[in-house]
């Protein structure tokens, strides 16, 4: 992992500080586990699966991240009747600003707000519920506000470390759009 530096430098004019900045790219595995309810209406869950990236920019004490997942997966509903293997699919991305702190030698904190979309899409249309209904196509966006804390701590045994995050999302706006229907599940 490419660290930040600062260094200082005697000019012929005095007394000047550079700043160097560093970038980082991560590419990975996403996997995540869902359940979508409405109260005594429905319920889908399901798992999804795919990939994520993060670039990140550091410059002194500035962190600058844009992130991307992309995943899809089967959902299975439960409501008016059942639909198994809904195929669903998820596009987020999320732009993000924080101040690194080191707490000491191998200890730091990351605080961190953004802004992110997500865009999810559900289609069950085609399919009949073990009921007769029809499914039909969700899509949701969400627009929200991302606030946490990520921790680092280098080196906890040889060349291990421990990372963790702490996040809560303020919802701003989100939308729910359903294709037209004559009947539906739920």
């Amino acid at each position: 992992m490419m660290q930040f530096r600062m260094l200082s430098a005697l000019c012929l004019f005095g007394m000047s500080t550079m700043t160097f900045a560093t970038t980082q790219v991560e590419l990975g595995l996403h996997a995540s586990n869902i359940v979508y309810t409405e109260p005594s209406v429905m319920q889908e869950k399901g798992s999804l699966s795919g990939f994520n990236g993060r670039f990140i920019y550091q410059q002194a004490h500035n962190v600058k991240a844009l992130e991307v997942t992309i995943s899809s997966g089967k959902m299975d509903y439960e409501g008016s009747g059942t639909i198994q293997g809904i195929p669903d699919e998820l596009f987020e991305i999320r732009g993000l600003s924080g101040s690194p702190w080191r707490l000491d030698s191998k200890w730091q904190v990351t605080s961190y707000i953004g802004l992110g979309y997500r865009y999810l899409n559900d289609d069950s249309s085609g399919r009949v519920s073990s009921t007769e209904r029809h499914g039909y196509e969700r899509e949701q966006v969400y627009y929200y506000i991302p606030i946490g804390i990520d921790f680092e701590r280098k080196q906890l045994f040889s060349d291990w470390g421990l990372y963790g995050n702490v996040e809560f999302d303020y919802l701003i706006l989100g939308k729910v759009r359903t294709s037209p229907l004559t009947s539906a599940c739920g």
